[in-house]
């Protein structure tokens, strides 16, 4: 599942408020011992993604997709894992700040 990220267009605008914001992209590789925050088994892991996951704490089912925030900031999206909560081992997840050209490119957005 290397480069598991896509981009979206709204027909209408976007209306922001307290409930729902736009997040900004960060620049940030989390490291090991990084607290991180989550508002295809056989796939090798690559350097556009990285791994977390603490003891059995782990995403599931219906978190694909979701992001990874570390101080308010995106650093990471869910893609895949191993057995929701029943092994130790990490998730897989996007890493976001790999795709900031990519981005910009297909929105005119410049994200630093």
């Amino acid at each position: 599942m290397d480069n598991d990220i896509a981009l979206i267009k709204t027909a209408e605008t976007i209306e922001f408020d307290d409930q729902q914001k736009p997040i900004s992209i960060s620049n940030l590789i989390p490291k090991p011992g990084d607290e991180i925050e989550v508002p295809g088994i056989e796939d090798p892991v690559t350097s556009n993604m990285f791994c977390a996951g603490k003891d059995k704490d782990d995403t599931c089912e219906g978190d694909s997709s979701g992001a990874v925030v570390i101080n308010g900031k995106l650093v990471g999206i869910v893609s895949w894992g191993f057995e929701c909560g029943a092994s130790k081992l990490p998730s897989v997840y996007t890493l976001a700040k790999n795709y900031h050209e990519w981005i910009s490119n297909h929105t005119g957005l410049i994200l630093y």
